[in-house]
């Protein structure tokens, strides 16, 4: 009994941000999906939401599931400047060399239009951060911001924008290294609030676009 309700009542990270993603976006007249990935963000609302990847693999599987996405370089992406409400980028950049990152944030917000949502979730840097082979760096919000929001006078590359304002940033925490069942079940519970003391292991950033 005890294990049933632990088991419904388990903390899944993914689940919820998208949850806090979307409440976000919903307002917009549609949502972009950077690196949709087989689309599970998409399937929170496949008539609103439209996803682009560079994989052909996960184009198709998305394309089986019917949902609405093209394959495209996020680098370069196929909409007019102004056009996109809402874009959501989840755990795409750290996939990218910083030149690249740079120009994916250039893109974005070329084609976000003023007032439009924007939300980046991403990995931070720990023990597990390369045991997937394609992770090239973390990039950590406070890096993203300088790019995107006033007040940075000093960044390597081309400045981006000043015109972005926080809505949110909200921390993941690496889980407790525990091999009983019970307690990493019940830790994953506790873990939707955040434990001060753990090392964060992932973000979500929302940002508004105000001009």
């Amino acid at each position: 009994m005890i294990r049933k309700f632990l088991h419904q009542h388990r903390y899944d990270e993914n689940k919820a941000w998208d949850k806090i993603a979307y409440d976000y976006l919903k307002k917009g007249a549609w949502i972009l999906d950077l690196g949709c990935g087989e689309g599970r963000f998409l399937a929170l609302n496949p008539k609103k939401i439209k996803g682009i990847d560079w994989s052909q693999a996960s184009v198709n599987i998305c394309k089986k599931k019917g949902f609405q996405v093209k394959k495209a370089d996020v680098r370069n992406l196929p909409f007019k400047a102004q056009s996109v409400p809402g874009i959501h980028c989840s755990h795409l950049i750290e996939h990218c060399l910083p030149q690249d990152a740079h120009q994916i944030l250039k893109e974005i917000d070329r084609v976000l239009k003023p007032q439009g949502i924007l939300v980046i979730r991403s990995p931070l840097m720990w023990d597990k951060f390369y045991t997937d082979f394609t992770h090239i760096k973390p990039y950590y919000p406070e890096a993203l911001l300088r790019y995107l929001t006033p007040g940075h006078y000093q960044n390597t590359l081309t400045p981006i924008s000043d015109q972005y304002q926080v809505m949110e940033l909200k921390y993941g925490y690496q889980p407790f290294p525990f091999s009983i069942k019970f307690c990493n079940t019940l830790f994953n519970i506790l873990n939707r609030w955040g434990f001060p003391w753990l090392k964060k292991n992932s973000y979500l950033l929302v940002l508004k676009k105000n001009g």
